[in-house]
């Protein structure tokens, strides 16, 4: 029986190294092994630059290149490749799914809101005023990264 193959979908900032040893691993025990570098990591070709690339294109690349393997794929991802890895079961099949310090599939952002919430909350406990005052400085700053984001 055919082993199916295993698709390594790395974090943000990282690339194809992150996973060299995995690779090894799988190949000696039979599998295919497929391991992209999203735009802008590593030696992609795509020249998108990292800081303003949205999950969506990642989403789409993996899923295209899910798209063209002759069964459905053992998934592994780690950090942000989790959220894509579970955007594209939404559309591809895969043998399984193993997911390693993931993000969200909507993203990371609604979670260091809630960081940030309880940090205040516990930090400015005993002054009022501060706790508010920060809390406005939080918000408008978070408001800011989402509208870039976004743009």
């Amino acid at each position: 029986m055919d082993k199916p193959p295993i698709l390594l979908l790395h974090g943000a900032w990282l690339s194809v190294w992150c996973w060299r040893d995995w690779m090894t691993v799988f190949h000696a025990h039979g599998h295919t092994v497929i391991v992209p570098s999203y735009r802008a990591h590593g030696h992609s070709s795509q020249t998108a630059t990292l800081r303003w690339t949205r999950l969506s294109p990642y989403v789409e690349d993996a899923i295209s290149l899910a798209g063209q393997l002759e069964s459905s794929p053992i998934v592994i991802a780690h950090s942000m490749g989790g959220a894509v890895a579970q955007r594209i079961l939404e559309t591809v099949s895969a043998a399984a799914l193993v997911l390693v310090a993931s993000v969200p599939p909507a993203g990371a952002l609604g979670q260091i809101s809630k960081w940030l919430a309880v940090f205040v909350n516990r930090f400015f406990s005993n002054t009022s005023r501060n706790k508010g005052v920060l809390h406005a400085l939080v918000t408008c700053a978070a408001g800011r990264f989402v509208d870039n984001l976004c743009a």
